[in-house]
């Protein structure tokens, strides 16, 4: 127990109190006019850190009260409620200076033992000078906003964790960050190796399983849990587990995240960006909707390869690691646009968001998802279905798996091949769909329904398609046919569905689910 005291002319000291023996040993001694404060212990107690008059910061040996570097002060700058982050980082509320000729407003601050500002975040004003408490891994702090009257959390990316309300009598002082989550290992640069990321081969014919250490466990569990919170995440369904093929990551979603399927995304790459060791990674996200994505294990050197042909950078490109970020986080475009290299990923070269190309090549699976856009007349809910990616050597893709094929061959013609296309005869014929195409050079999708549908009705789709594709239903006005048209490429593209017995909701549904895989389609090709 580390303490101060004050001998009989008013000079202060550190003491040194060993509870099982009962012992007071002088740790370090002061100077006269120097108030000692803000004590605080490294992670793994081996050193002890404090403030001179809150302005310059000592470390010393636990053993023998050895300074262990110059000391070190921020220019201008007032320490508060100073915690020993990780071995060379320290978090703490900083203020100005009366003699400040720039004077700022407290703010919460990271900065190393060179006494560099590293983080700051300014998450809160005109509330004082409010203690902060940091969880046991530095990822999260917390503070008190008296006029409130809650305990707020955030993150070291700025964002809200969750507030506390506590009913009590009195002033309410944060002490201590008593459980949560555990003890960082601080990432090195030899975990953060952007220029040579390793290559691995496929878990399934690997000789080599992968284990871990107790203490690699938890080093990869929170960076996995860092890496989550910048999203959304309900982590009460958060589950992780190391097996002989690479990690397996399990969360749910709330309803409050938007584009769920980026999340995916962004954390194997991310991961595999600061965690170039794993052989292979697995994701199960269940999203506020009901809906599930399955993710089976990719390898490094599989994503790599994707990344690179559809960004044109390595994965190390994506996300920028630093003091200020040992997480990572995204790297900004340099074309001012503010938009991020990762979202090539899961935007089309139009700016349509279609995640879809890419889960489609980390050959993921879906369960009750909302492809179609369609939604049943009683309920008026979306029509889900449960998805799989059909793969070939040329192209991936999705179709409903209560749609069949018969033969390899016929499997090799769905949707695209170098031979035939999404607009082959043969491919739909087994469904009851005619496609049919006719050139339109230089028209526009009205142009073409003004000479060739003059006197049909026609309506928007049900859903947005991918730009530069243009449609519309044509509305028959009978029970037995349904029909859509799509332009795209000087071409104009007739679905249409017929039975003389009467159509289904099922065979509606078929249809729009055409175009829209039609459209998703193309978009998988825009690069």
């Amino acid at each position: 127990l580390a303490w101060v005291t004050t001998d009989t002319v008013g000079v202060e000291s550190i003491h040194l109190f060993t509870i099982a023996t009962k012992t007071d040993t002088t740790l370090f001694t002061g100077e006269p006019h120097l108030h000692y404060s803000n004590l605080t212990w490294s992670p793994d107690a081996s050193e002890l850190a404090f403030t001179t008059n809150s302005t310059r910061l000592i470390s010393v040996t636990r053993t023998d009260g050895a300074e262990i570097n110059n000391r070190v002060s921020i220019p201008f700058g007032q320490i508060n409620y100073l915690t020993w982050l990780d071995r060379d980082h320290f978090g703490c509320v900083l203020t100005s200076l009366d003699t400040n000729p720039n004077p700022f407003d407290p703010i919460v601050t990271v900065f190393d033992r060179a006494g560099a500002i590293t983080e700051q975040h300014p998450v809160f004003e005109k509330i004082g000078i409010p203690k902060v408490l940091w969880s046991a891994d530095g990822t999260e702090f917390m503070f008190h906003d008296p006029w409130k009257n809650l305990f707020f959390i955030y993150d070291r990316y700025d964002q809200p964790q969750g507030s506390i309300s506590v009913k009590a009598p009195g002033k309410l002082t944060p002490f201590g960050w008593l459980a949560g989550l555990q003890i960082r290992t601080q990432v090195t640069p030899a975990d953060i190796n952007q220029n040579n990321p390793t290559t691995t081969t496929d878990p399934n014919t690997t000789t080599e399983p992968f284990v871990v250490t107790a203490e690699d466990w938890e080093r990869y569990n929170t960076t996995v849990r860092a890496i989550l919170k910048q999203f959304k995440i309900d982590f009460t369904t958060y589950r992780f587990a190391t097996t002989d093929q690479g990690f397996e990551i399990n969360f749910s979603t709330s309803a409050e995240q938007t584009e769920p399927e980026m999340i995916v995304v962004q954390t194997i790459a991310q991961l595999f960006a600061l965690l170039p060791n794993i052989p292979a990674i697995a994701v199960h996200v269940s999203l506020a909707d009901g809906s599930v994505i399955n993710v089976p294990y990719i390898t490094n050197a599989a994503l790599t390869t994707l990344v690179e042909n559809d960004t044109d950078k390595t994965l190390a490109d994506l996300f920028v690691v630093n003091k200020q970020n040992p997480f990572g986080k995204r790297t900004s475009k340099d074309d001012g646009t503010g938009h991020h290299y990762i979202g090539d990923l899961v935007y089309s070269k139009y700016g349509d968001y279609n995640p879809l190309p890419m889960l489609a090549q980390l050959q993921a699976t879906f369960d009750n998802y909302p492809l179609t856009g369609p939604v049943d007349v009683a309920t008026g809910e979306p029509i889900r279905t449960a998805l799989q990616f059909y793969n070939t050597a040329d192209i991936s893709f999705l179709y409903p798996t209560t749609w069949s094929t018969k033969t390899i061959d016929d499997q090799t013609t769905l949707f695209y091949s170098p031979e035939t296309t999404f607009a082959s005869a043969a491919v739909w014929s087994e469904f009851g769909v005619s496609v049919k195409r006719y050139t339109a050079p230089g028209v526009t999708l009205e142009q073409w329904l003004s000479v060739n549908r003059s006197d049909s009705t026609v309506e928007d789709l049900p859903f947005e398609l991918h730009r530069p594709l243009s449609g519309k239903h044509i509305i028959t006005g009978n029970d037995y046919s349904d029909e859509y048209v799509i332009l795209l490429d000087n071409a104009a593209y007739v679905l249409k569905v017929e039975r003389t017995a009467g159509l289904t909701p099922t065979d509606r549904s078929y249809l729009t689910t055409m175009i829209n895989t039609f459209s998703n389609n193309y978009a998988f090709q825009r690069n």
